[in-house]
This record gives structure tokens, sequence and C-alpha cells, in this order.
């Protein structure tokens, strides 16, 4: 069964697809290859993947359609995940129904879901911004990811992801 969920909507269930593993904490990235928004915080991404990866699932997802950027074309997925030292699936949304089944709307979006298939926490890598002088860490994630291994609640409003907005594909 899918279930839809919503933006802001914490406690939701989560969206399933063959990478979702039960009865363990998930984190699902949406990011892609061209994005500036994602190459700016790929080194704290892959640095986070790499501090999780035994404790948690993780899959990152391109959910882009790569018309309007040949970089995000799914043939050009592995040198990315090769370039950045990405040690998670890096999987290619092609329907684009796990980024909708998420109501996604931008890259990089992340989504911490408990071992209840419960999203506990959807919003930002951390406050740090193309704009801004703070470098980034993964902060406001990493803090998300810890509670929910200890099975606490998220006690604060999450900052909604800031990036490039997902490239849907033209209905015909």
């Amino acid at each position: 069964m899918v279930l839809s969920v919503s933006k802001n909507e914490i406690g939701k269930h989560a969206y399933q697809f063959e990478q979702l593993k039960s009865e363990t904490t998930n984190l699902v990235m949406i990011i892609c290859n061209h994005c500036p928004y994602v190459l700016f915080r790929m080194k704290a991404i892959s640095k986070l993947v790499d501090d999780y990866k035994d404790i948690i699932n993780i899959v990152a997802i391109s959910s882009n359609d790569p018309g309007p950027h040949p970089e995000d074309h799914p043939d050009a997925m592995p040198a990315f995940k090769t370039l950045h030292r990405l040690h998670c699936d890096y999987i290619y949304d092609a329907d684009q129904s796990i980024a909708k089944g998420y109501n996604a709307v931008c890259t990089p979006e992340f989504y911490v879901i408990n071992k209840n298939n419960t999203i506990t926490y959807h919003g930002e890598l951390d406050p740090s911004h193309t704009s801004n002088n703070l470098m980034p860490s993964g902060s406001s994630l990493r803090h998300a990811l810890d509670l929910t291994l200890i099975d606490k609640p998220i006690l604060w409003e999450p900052n909604s992801s800031f990036g490039c907005s997902i490239k849907w594909r033209k209905e015909e």
C-alpha cells in the first residue's frame, strides 16, 4: 500500500519503495547531480553517510527529469557517487513516484524514518546556505537521527530544506 505524505506533518507514515528497510531507522535523501545546493553540501552529506551507514539504512534518490539537465541522467549517477564518495545506494526515481510519494519539492531534501515506518524528521541538513558564512556540517539532520535512534521525539519545528526545485516531467 502506498501512503501519500504531506509536508510538515510529523508522524506520518513513510512512502514504501524497495530500498526502505523495516524495523530499522532509514534516511531518505532526495538529491541530484547538478544542483548547486546539493554540490555545496556534498562533503557534509558524504561524511554523514559514512558516520551513520553502519547504524541505519541510507538511500539517496535522484528524481529529476534529466531533459533540462543532462548531468542528472541516470548514466551519470555512478560517477557522481564515486566522485563524492557517497557510500550508500543512489537510485534513480524514473517515474518520479518516490518524490511524489514524499511530496518532495527540492534538492536536497531529507527524511528520517523510524523503525515503525513513521517519518520523524523532514527538513534541512543544517542551517548552512550558499549565501551565508556557515559551512555545511549536517547538524540538524544529525540531531534528528540521534533522537530517532533512541526513540526520543523531535521537539523543534524543522526548517524546510532549501535548494533547486525538482525537475518534473511534463505531462503529455
